[in-house]
């Protein structure tokens, strides 16, 4: 970081930022920016530069549309903000200043355009047009403006075409600045490659990506001339600091690759460069809310072609000698300022671009390591041990090389990634750390949080195994105990999070009078493994009714979820109960306790009657009742109950119902609960099914209208992550959502021939069925005169129904046909309107439902 003496040109682009042209600053009295058309100074176009912060997840982010991410005023509040802060609102900084890079050969001329220098000199080479096209574009998936907190803009607006939460789309090029007379480096005007950057940048506030901000970026040849050997670069100076911190004492690393989710010795590449401070600043040898013990970086998770990547890092100083970063022996790169870390001039940032090397970390940087082709380190050990130990460090994520003919672009993702818990011990740097042995130290960080939020990132840029343009290619896969488990995606950008479980695919039912019974097989919702974390996570069902096919308007009935329990571990150091596992079932915690509860206190185990087990020196773990909190260690455990643990004796209910003829209602119930979930049947009736009798479920819910159909849908939720603070996701009831009417089935009229009814007889216009939702439920008939109802139930599939007045003159007839298996196929619907399509009147009517059984009649009055 240089935020020592601004330059001439940055003192030029304050002057920009402060004219009337650029109005970022000026605030309405509802807080929304006050616009003024831009201006032309000296016939050159006056870029519209502005920022926006990415704010509506757990990550902020603040950027511009210069290609700038860094500390600067957030144009809709007017306020000044943190570059990066985490967790939000916190007011713990992870960033000075970053941008983009892109460097290529032009011609015979290498060229490179900046948004920040190698040095963090603000003020760069790309800019925006005038205002209004210079605009940052921002959108949003959530149907109301008020659900964005935070935010004081008075033009973000719902859009079907938004990805995510928060959407801010900028346009920028490095054409512009020669107009202004700006950019350029090592005493020449800057020379523009002719590029235009489309940048889109997305956020969440859902648990799985909160802690990661999506940016996409495509780099467009504008010019006439291909750029060859093209690199693009991220370059960040992420500084790391609380409120009374400092910024020099970080360290930089790079991750190439983490222990995959599916376990087997699998692991899942990253390529993920990353900065944190050395030991998480404590204060009276405990962390603080204010302590920077997360760890943030950058990772990119879509590039075109088969890529050389580089990771390079360096300390910025006006001392030369500390002014250092690794170099190969063979380096590309030569320092015109005697120092080895920071670049000057196109050809050094260019030669750093390309130099296609994996710097080692900065706490290796008093170790040699000649024997693999770098220079050594610093000749003054001391200096070695500080640059070792954390410094003012930045560092350069670059890839390439690419050809960019004209009018062609480059797609290019990366995500802005943080994780937390990356300092989970405060002694742990005084007491390990040594410039000539880090391991130790480097034993006791946790990047655990931080690699899963970063699979994460790339999970939801494409979802393994989904074949996003049906070309029969879902991604690279495993297989694993029989299983094909998919681990990256098509290559197709999908912007989506983990689906819950599967729904179950039909649902079959009966009815009778005032009572429908529902039943469905849930053995593929539950044996499909998430893609995301690769387990079979299906938790529970639960049944929802409504009158209407409006998600709002769906009411939850019961549920059903598994008996499990959630293991928590006490860690004193963050003095809070974490969990590290998914939910244990029963079964899974009888193996692990109940030889230990019988043999040493003679009853078996039974979760809900323990609070804490100690493990001993052999790692044995012994059940205890009731420990005083103020004695846990390390080693205690604490069970408690995951959901509602809500699921009856399916024994006992199928005991009721098969062998004493019970109707349970109200519950969800397993048809055959001695079944083995591999125990298959095969079921002849109409046609062939295979029947999976473990997965038969069925519920049963009476006293509902007859004179109103309902829709009953059956959803499937996980258990989501409870270590990664996941919480459970749930498929939605319009998926399964069937319109049933309660009724008696077509057979059983047909084999009881029960009598008609019709509802509601008499009809009470005063009752005002419109106002209470029983007419016109969807609210589709602006007329409430067409959206009058009489139903007649009871009435066979194939019939007739006419209505008459008492002298004879038919009113309405209604010829009614419906296959016997549908659930309307006993009822008939009226909606008051004659032959003639007027609103009949006040009177009594005679009506008659003829059919293969006959005619029957019967009377209706109507009331108006």
């Amino acid at each position: 970081m240089n935020r020592a003496i601004p330059t001439l040109r940055f003192v030029f682009l304050i002057l920009i930022a402060m004219s009337p042209g650029r109005s970022e600053g000026a605030a309405s009295p509802g807080g929304g920016r006050l616009k003024a058309p831009y201006q032309v100074q000296g016939g050159v176009e006056l870029p519209f530069i502005t920022y926006r912060v990415h704010r509506v997840g757990n990550l902020g982010l603040n950027l511009s549309n210069t290609g700038y991410f860094g500390d600067r005023r957030d144009a809709c509040t007017g306020r000044n903000v943190l570059a990066l802060e985490f967790p939000l609102n916190s007011g713990v900084e992870y960033n000075y200043a970053g941008g983009l890079w892109v460097g290529a050969v032009k011609g015979k001329d290498t060229l490179v355009s900046l948004s920040i220098t190698g040095g963090s000199a603000v003020g760069g080479e790309f800019f925006p047009r005038r205002f209004p096209e210079g605009e940052i574009i921002e959108r949003t998936t959530r149907p109301l403006l008020r659900q964005l907190p935070n935010s004081f803009c008075d033009d973000i607006r719902f859009s079907t075409d938004a990805v995510s939460e928060q959407d801010f789309i900028a346009v920028y090029s490095d054409t512009l600045g020669i107009q202004l007379g700006l950019g350029g480096e090592a005493g020449r005007q800057h020379i523009p490659l002719g590029v235009e950057i489309t940048q889109k940048t997305y956020s969440w506030s859902t648990e799985y990506a909160r802690d990661f901000i999506l940016i996409e970026m495509g780099v467009k040849n504008v010019g006439n001339e291909p750029l060859k050997d093209l690199y693009i670069g991220i370059f960040m100076d992420q500084d790391v600091f609380g409120p009374s911190g400092t910024f020099q004492d970080d360290v930089t690393g790079f991750t190439h690759s983490v222990p995959s989710p599916i376990g087997h010795g699998f692991r899942d590449t990253l390529n993920l460069a990353w900065i944190a401070d050395n030991d998480g600043d404590p204060r009276g040898g405990q962390f603080t809310s204010v302590s920077p013990t997360a760890v943030t970086g950058v990772r990119i998770v879509q590039a075109p072609g088969d890529l050389q990547f580089s990771f390079n890092w360096w300390i910025r100083n006006v001392s030369t000698s500390r002014d250092w970063g690794p170099n190969k022996i063979d380096t590309k790169v030569v320092f015109s300022q005697g120092n080895q870390g920071t670049p000057s001039g196109d050809i050094e940032h260019y030669a750093i671009m390309s130099n296609g090397e994996f710097d080692y970390p900065q706490w290796e940087a008093a170790l040699d390591h000649s024997v693999d082709g770098w220079r050594p380190p610093p000749t003054s050990s001391v200096l070695a041990a500080d640059l070792a130990d954390g410094f003012d460090t930045r560092y350069l994520l670059s890839f390439g090389p690419f050809l960019l003919p004209p009018d062609s672009s480059l797609p290019l993702t990366f995500a802005v990634i943080a994780g937390e818990n990356f300092h989970t011990d405060p002694a742990n740097f005084d007491a390990f750390f040594d410039p000539s042995d880090p391991e130790p130290w480097l034993a006791n960080l946790d990047l655990s949080d931080f690699a899963l939020n970063a699979l994460w990132a790339g999970w939801v840029y494409d979802s393994p195994g989904l074949d996003t343009n049906n070309d029969g290619y879902r991604g690279k896969y495993r297989i694993v105990d029989n299983d094909t488990l998919y681990y990256t995606g098509d290559g197709i950008p999908d912007y989506q999070g983990p689906p819950p479980p599967t729904p179950p695919s039909e649902l079959k039912y009966e009815t009778k009078t005032g009572s429908i019974t529902i039943r469905w097989n849930g053995q593929i919702t539950e044996t499909t493994r998430d893609p995301f974390s690769y387990l079979a996570d299906f938790e529970g069902y639960r049944i929802y009714m409504s009158r209407t096919l409006r998600l709002e308007d769906f009411a939850l009935l019961t549920s059903r979820d598994n008996i499990n329990f959630v293991r928590r571990k006490y860690n004193p150091v963050r003095q809070k109960w974490v969990i590290k596992n998914p939910p244990f079932t029963v079964d899974s915690l009888r193996t692990l306790y109940d030889p230990l509860t019988d043999s040493l206190f003679g009853y078996d185990f039974h979760p809900d009657s323990f609070k804490v087990a100690l493990v001993d020196e052999a790692l044995r773990e012994i059940v205890l009742d009731d420990v005083d909190p103020s004695r846990l260690d390390t080693n205690y455990y604490y069970f408690e109950r995951f959901d509602s643990n809500d699921m009856i004796d399916d024994i006992a209910t199928a005991h009721l119902v098969d062998n004493l003829g019970h109707e349970v209602t109200g519950v969800i119930r397993k048809l055959y609960p001695m079944a083995d979930p591999l125990d298959s049947i095969l079921v002849l009736p109409d046609n062939t099914e295979v029947l999976w009798p473990y997965y038969e479920y069925e519920y049963t819910v009476k006293g509902l209208q007859l004179a109103e159909p309902v829709y009953l849908a059956v959803t499937a939720f996980d258990f989501g992550n409870p270590a990664a603070d996941l919480s459970s996701l749930e498929s939605s009831p319009l998926s399964t959502a069937i319109e049933i009417w309660p009724v008696n089935s077509a057979d059983v009229v047909d084999q009881t021939r029960p009598k008609p009814g019709v509802y509601p007889n008499p009809y009470r216009l005063a009752d005002d069925y419109n106002a209470q939702g029983w007419e016109n439920a969807d609210g589709l008939t602006p007329d409430p005169e067409r959206a009058r109802k009489i139903t007649f139930t009871n009435v066979p599939n194939v019939c007739t129904v006419s209505i008459y007045t008492l002298d004879g003159d038919l009113v309405r007839r209604l010829d009614h046909e419906e296959p016997a298996g549908s659930s309307d196929a006993t009822v008939v619907v009226w909606n008051l309107i004659s032959r003639n399509t007027q609103a009949v009147k006040t009177g009594l009517y005679i009506y008659t439902i003829e059919s293969k059984f006959g005619t029957d009649i019967g009377k209706l009055v109507i009331i108006k």
